[in-house]
């Protein structure tokens, strides 16, 4: 499932990553650019998946006023999205079928009536009706093509978390009388993890399945919040001590919440995202000062910055299943913003230093890295900073195991590796150097090996 959720307050700084084992080559990017901003166009990719299809906003140029949706293949072919009566699109996601979904306005203001799209990978459109009332938000599509959001009844006013598929039609998952019930996630599964505000009570997440709603409870405190939930059924957000301490926690219906351990004297904590394989990615702060964790059961908490002066961290960010993270740093002095693509694997590199060739453009934005590793990111402007716009780009990544460049590792790049295996010195990467020790040997063969029994290599 492409998980096509955008993750707030991820933070990380550079350079040094105290437990976290580095030393692979990271991949290097081929930068292809989403649509054609000759016309003026401002397109900003928010989301992509597994096969690189990507989605977001267009607006301005040779558009009528309005902010619109679009899909991009692969290659940067843009389609925008065919809705009628549209003035302005909220886009929630796109799934591995290509399928995109959100929210379309149709009035003046922000408030009024709203529908339900959802588009295939061609442009075409079809709204679907919504369950009563005139606005609300979609959060998410999974691959079963089940949608999820929240809807404001047009009667009572109250907020109603939903599911809908074309099979069981709208299903309300809470209703338990509670006038703020909103979605946070979905997995392939069809569980789904939300929040209710409770007067008088405060936040509280919950779990539901097949009909069946769960309380995933605090520590004791009035605040719970449900941020993610994996294709395993196991939860992550964040709640309340009852001394008011922010913890990160993980949760399971049969085992129920469990704090995560804090790290390096952080004083709260949130779990914002976890894999399938159970590695769980948030935030400790420290005052105002915010820095990026991982989890697992083997290592424990392992906070992945380091002091960067007066920096500050900004959203949106996101994370695959094999812990490959975006996410930028605002340095409050000079105001300079910094990419950043990190991995358990390859460490934390400045996504600018790693394109290939010589880009006319800057990385300002990370927006969202696939299953396969491609990034989707937004530049507003080029290298010399006087030309102000939006362009977005696919990154795909070209991992040393590519030997040949072609985008992919197979059989003609173990075709190269083997009739160069032997050099001593001076080998390059096109000559089969793939861990990038001058020589081609063994290491090369076995790393090669490894990158070709991997699903997106």
């Amino acid at each position: 499932m492409s998980r096509s959720k955008h993750i707030a307050m991820l933070s990380a700084a550079c350079c040094t990553f105290a437990g976290v084992a580095l030393g692979a080559a990271p991949p290097t990017y081929r930068a292809t650019m989403l649509g054609d901003t000759s016309t003026g166009r401002q397109i900003m990719v928010m989301y992509a998946n597994r096969a690189g299809w990507s989605t977001g906003w267009v607006y301005s140029g040779d558009l009528p006023d309005g902010v619109y949706g679009f899909i991009a293949s692969p290659e940067g072919d843009l389609q925008v999205l065919d809705l009628p009566d549209a003035y302005w699109i909220d886009i929630a996601a796109i799934n591995d079928h290509g399928v995109v979904v959100g929210t379309a306005r149709v009035q003046s203001r922000p408030t009024d009536l709203r529908y339900i799209f959802r588009c295939s990978a061609d442009g075409a459109c079809e709204s679907i009706e919504a369950v009563g009332g005139t606005h609300g938000q979609v959060i998410d599509i999974n691959e079963r093509g089940e949608i999820v959001g929240s809807w404001a009844d047009a009667v009572t006013g109250s907020w109603h978390a939903f599911k809908y598929s074309d099979e069981a039609g709208w299903v309300t998952l809470n209703d338990s009388g509670n006038t703020s019930n909103y979605v946070s996630d979905i997995n392939d599964r069809g569980e789904v993890v939300g929040t209710t505000w409770i007067s008088g009570v405060g936040y509280r997440s919950w779990y539901w399945r097949d009909g069946e709603l769960s309380e995933i409870g605090t520590f004791g405190g009035d605040i719970s919040r449900a941020y993610y939930i994996n294709n395993d059924g196991v939860v992550v957000g964040s709640a309340n001590t009852a001394a008011g301490d922010v913890r990160a926690f993980r949760w399971t219906k049969e085992g129920g919440i469990e704090a995560l351990p804090l790290t390096g004297g952080a004083e709260r904590s949130e779990a914002l995202w976890i894999t399938d394989s159970g590695l769980v990615g948030g935030v400790q702060s420290t005052g105002s000062m915010a820095r990026a964790f991982v989890y697992s059961e083997p290592t424990g908490t392992i906070d992945l910055s380091t002091e960067k002066g007066t920096a500050a961290w900004d959203a949106p960010n996101a994370m695959n299943r094999e812990g490959v993270t975006v996410f930028r740093t605002l340095d409050t002095d000079t105001y300079e913003i910094t990419p950043f693509v990190y991995s358990p694997a390859f460490g934390l590199h400045d996504i600018n230093d790693l394109i290939e060739g010589d880009p006319w453009f800057r990385i300002d934005e990370p927006a969202y890295v696939t299953e396969c590793g491609e990034i989707v990111a937004q530049s507003s402007s080029n290298v010399e900073l006087t030309q102000f716009h939006n362009a977005s780009f696919l990154l795909t990544p070209i991992w040393p195991s590519d030997i040949n460049r072609d985008g992919d590792t197979d059989l003609a790049d173990y075709a190269v590796l083997q009739r160069n295996i032997g050099m001593q010195s001076d080998a390059l990467r096109t000559d089969g150097d793939i861990d990038g020790d001058g020589d081609v040997d063994m290491h090369d063969a076995s790393a090669l090996i490894e990158a070709l029994r991997a699903p997106c290599r």
